[in-house]
């Protein structure tokens, strides 16, 4: 049985055991830490920061050493413009993030999705994803094994603010409409490289515990099931978003401690509400 949906059959009084900091010696600066993702390939904390404006963040890279991640620096690519959200493909061949970086045609300041292919030189330059980006806000993605992608966005045809559409690999975008979205928006995601599971962000849901809350759902029968509150500790009465699994962790953020800081808890523990 698959983990999440294990987690989703578990009883609703079980509770997850407390996040803990990740590297705090290594990733704690007087800027906030948001969405991180873990290389596939490398297993280095990837994640963005920023210092008062949310729209003006930076990719930074801390690279992996035995157990923990050392010596984090700005990605090659980025600390121009505003660049957050890193998510790798599966196979770690590409890198794809949220940018306002110019393009021609397009609106100065928009969101859109920004992607950068690994090669045997390195990171070769960024590229707009033209296939998962609109005129409108595009926050976030999470790319899938068929090549698929799940794309937080404002862009016309959603229930109300950031929905989740889902966009085949040849660029074919479908609104995913309730019970996954709502009129209160839905703005981050991360999606199980199978496509059966899903880490979502609900902006002030119904039973909210503050901000943004994590939820979860599942693929069941040729549908998304209605999300369930991942209640505290791992939500607070701060913001939580930026969700990312790896090597049996959920990695997220939280403002808990005041700023934004990246924070994690393993899977095992997790009860959805």
């Amino acid at each position: 049985m698959r983990l999440l949906t294990l987690l989703l059959l578990l009883p609703a009084c079980a509770l997850a055991q407390a996040p803990e900091r990740v590297a705090p010696d290594v990733l704690a600066t007087p800027r906030n830490e948001t969405f991180p993702a873990i290389d596939p390939r490398t297993g280095d904390l990837w994640f963005s920061v920023y210092d008062r404006s949310f729209d003006a963040q930076t990719l930074m890279v801390a690279r992996k050493s035995g157990e923990t991640w050392v010596a984090a620096t700005t990605a090659p690519f980025s600390g121009t413009h505003g660049d957050r959200a890193p998510r790798f493909s599966p196979d770690g061949r590409f890198l794809y993030f949220t940018s306002n970086r110019p393009e021609a045609g397009r609106q100065t300041g928009d969101l859109n999705i920004w992607v950068v292919e690994r090669t045997e030189a390195g990171w070769a330059e960024p590229r707009l994803a033209a296939e998962l980006s609109t005129t409108e806000r595009d926050m976030h993605n999470a790319p899938v094994a068929d090549g698929a992608h799940y794309v937080a966005s404002y862009r016309e045809g959603g229930l109300g603010r950031a929905d989740i559409w889902h966009v085949t690999a040849d660029g074919t975008a479908q609104a995913l409409g309730a019970p996954l979205n709502d009129a209160g928006g839905q703005p981050d995601l991360w999606v199980s490289p199978d496509g059966t599971s899903m880490i979502l962000v609900v902006t002030e849901p119904a039973g909210w515990l503050g901000g943004d809350d994590l939820f979860v759902s599942e693929f069941r029968n040729g549908a998304w099931a209605t999300p369930r509150l991942l209640p505290a500790p791992v939500n607070s009465e701060e913001y939580e978003y930026g969700p990312s699994v790896a090597d049996g962790w959920l990695y997220f953020t939280s403002h808990r401690g005041g700023n934004a800081d990246t924070w994690r808890v393993p899977l095992s523990t997790l009860r959805a509400r």
